[in-house]
This record gives C-alpha cells, sequence and structure tokens, in this order.
C-alpha cells in the first residue's frame, strides 16, 4: 500500500509539471524574426529613460520596430491581447526610438533605435514627428499603428514593450511550476515522516 501511494503521488507531481509547463506566458514571439516580446504596464506614469532601464534590467530593450510587418503584429497583438487593452492604453507604450542628439547636445532630426538596429522604417502620424516645445526625443504609438514623439517626462506614458532576442523564460521556472515543486517536496516529506512513525 505504501508503494502504491508513493507511485501515485510521483504520477500527480509530474501530471502538475506537464500541465504547468503548457501555460501561456506573458510574452509573445513573432515567427518573422524568432524575437519575443512583452508589455509592461505601470500605475504610474514612467520616463523614457526608465523604461529603457526596466526592459535593460529584465534581460531585453525597448521594441524596435524594422518592418511594416513587425509594426503592425505588434500593434495587433497589444490591441487584441487577452488583457483586451483597448487604444488609448496602447498608445501609452514607450517605443524604442529616440531622437539623435549631436556632440553639443541638440536634437537633429535623425532617429536610433535603443537596441542599435538600424533606423531603416517608420510609421509616423501624419505631420510627426514635429518635436512640439523642441523637447519631443521619443517614441510612442500614437493612433493605432502610426508613431508620434513625445517628451520624456510625458505623464501619459504608463508603460512600455520589451523585445528579446531571445526567450526570456528560457531559464526561469513559471511560478506554477514552483508552487508543484514544493507541494510535491512538502508531500515526500509527510509521507516520510508517515513511514518513520511505524
Amino acid at each position: 500500500m505504501t508503494l502504491r501511494y508513493l507511485l501515485r503521488l510521483i504520477g500527480t507531481v509530474a501530471a502538475g509539471f506537464l500541465l504547468c509547463s503548457s501555460v501561456q506566458a506573458a510574452p509573445f514571439q513573432w515567427s518573422q524574426n524568432n524575437h519575443w516580446y512583452e508589455v509592461v504596464e505601470s500605475q504610474n506614469p514612467l520616463s523614457w529613460e526608465d523604461a529603457q532601464a526596466q526592459a535593460d534590467a529584465k534581460g531585453g530593450y525597448l521594441v524596435s520596430l524594422n518592418s511594416r510587418q513587425e509594426n503592425y503584429f505588434i500593434w495587433s497583438t497589444v490591441w487584441n491581447d487577452s488583457n483586451n487593452r483597448n487604444s488609448q492604453t496602447a498608445n501609452h507604450l514607450w517605443l524604442g526610438g529616440y531622437r539623435v542628439m549631436d556632440e553639443d547636445g541638440n536634437a537633429t532630426d535623425d532617429w536610433a533605435w535603443d537596441s542599435g538596429e538600424e533606423w531603416d522604417y517608420d510609421r509616423w502620424y501624419p505631420g510627426e514627428p514635429n518635436n512640439w516645445g523642441g523637447n519631443q526625443n521619443y517614441l510612442h504609438y500614437y493612433w493605432y499603428y502610426y508613431w508620434d514623439d513625445v517628451h520624456n517626462g510625458s505623464s501619459q506614458m504608463t508603460g512600455y514593450i520589451i523585445e528579446y532576442n531571445d526567450d526570456p523564460h528560457a531559464a526561469v521556472p513559471e511560478p506554477g511550476t514552483l508552487v508543484l515543486l514544493g507541494a510535491g517536496l512538502l508531500g515526500l516529506v509527510g509521507f516520510s515522516r508517515k513511514l518513520s512513525r511505524r
């Protein structure tokens, strides 16, 4: 009877691991470049530099949109994701573009990507970038999949999109897996105590 109980316990833990490994995590992948993308939202406004630092700390960078297809894929995924974001929320997400400054710190008309990739595609809203106020040096989604330049301290910006070159979950177990592992270990400890009392 104790062997049957032990086998049942091991089978339950193994089944739990299989179920948890198939749970979809937040980042999503685009098959055209095999990169992963993640939307990070904040309760409070954050600057482009804060978003950049957070993306870097997570092992990624602010998203670079290098083609019409990639731009549309990212926008449509953000728009239609499981959290049912609306266009207003999506419009408040930092992208990885920034205005290039000259050696004296003055804004130029050139733009670059946080990733260092070549800037060879854009999807500006008509009339943008306009550098309104002389300090709109950062990129965000504006209207659907169009872009706009905005200043760094904009109180409207409450999130950002991270791009990863590799699967960000490759070496990190999902929380459900850790819970099942803990439950399995507790069950084994309890079982071994029960056996030792006999």
